[in-house]
C-alpha cells in the first residue's frame, strides 16, 4: 500500500512508487480547490454595503476566516482515514508518525489556503491563485533534492512534508520547528495584513 499520504514524499522522489505519487498529488489538488473555488466567488468582487459596515480589514478576515474553517473541518479526515488505512506501520518508524506527519501538515495546508486566497484576491481570478500554489508544490516536490540544507525551505511545498525533516532521520532534510514556524508565519500574517494588497488592488482598478 505504501507510505501514509500525510508525510509527503521523501527528498528522494525516485523512492516513492507511483501509487504514492498520486495520493500525495491527488490531496494537494483537493485542498487547493476546495480552498480555490469559494475563494473565486466571495474574494474577487468584495460587497460594497458589507465594506461600508465593516471596513476591508473585517470583510477580509471574515471572508478568509470561513475558508480556513471550511478547510480545518474537511482537513481533519486524512488523519483519520491514515490511522484507519495504515494502523500496522513498521516497528522502526518514529513514534506517532501519523500524529506528527498531520500536526505539520494541517498548519501547512491552511498557510496554502491562505496564500491562495490572498492571491485570488489580489489578481481576481481562481487561476491567479490555484496555478501558483500547485506550481510552488509540485515544484518542491521534484527540486528539493537538488537545493542544499535549509535553503530547501524557501519552496512552499516542503513546509508540510515531514518525511523532509530532520525529525524524521532525513540527514539532508529541513528543521521540523522552522517548516511549522513559517506556515504559522504566513497564516497569520495573511490573516491579519493580506487585505491591504487586496484593498490597494481593488481601489486602483
Amino acid at each position: 500500500m505504501g507510505r501514509p499520504v500525510l508525510g509527503g514524499l521523501p527528498l528522494v522522489i525516485e523512492l516513492s512508487s507511483p501509487i504514492e505519487i498520486v495520493r500525495y498529488l491527488l490531496l494537494t489538488a483537493f485542498f487547493d480547490l476546495l480552498a480555490g473555488i469559494p475563494a473565486a466567488r466571495e474574494i474577487p468582487r468584495p460587497n460594497q454595503f458589507s465594506l461600508l459596515r465593516a471596513g476591508w480589514k473585517r470583510w477580509w478576515m471574515c471572508r478568509l476566516g470561513r475558508l480556513l474553517c471550511l478547510n480545518a473541518i474537511v482537513g481533519v479526515l486524512p488523519l483519520v482515514l491514515s490511522c484507519l488505512l495504515f494502523s500496522d506501520l513498521p516497528e522502526d518508524w518514529p513514534p506517532n508518525y501519523l500524529l506528527w506527519s498531520w500536526l505539520l501538515w494541517f498548519p501547512y495546508m491552511l498557510a496554502c489556503t491562505a496564500l491562495q486566497t490572498l492571491l485570488i484576491g489580489t489578481f481576481q481570478n481562481a487561476q491567479s491563485g490555484l496555478v501558483p500554489m500547485l506550481f510552488c508544490q509540485l515544484s518542491a516536490a521534484i527540486l528539493s533534492s537538488e537545493l542544499p540544507g535549509n535553503l530547501k525551505l524557501l519552496l512552499i511545498g516542503n513546509w508540510g512534508s515531514y518525511l523532509r525533516t530532520t525529525a524524521v532521520g532525513e540527514p539532508y532534510g529541513v528543521p521540523l520547528p522552522a517548516c511549522l514556524a513559517l506556515s504559522l508565519l504566513a497564516l497569520g500574517s495573511t490573516y491579519f495584513f493580506g487585505w491591504r494588497l487586496v484593498r490597494r488592488r481593488n481601489l486602483t482598478r
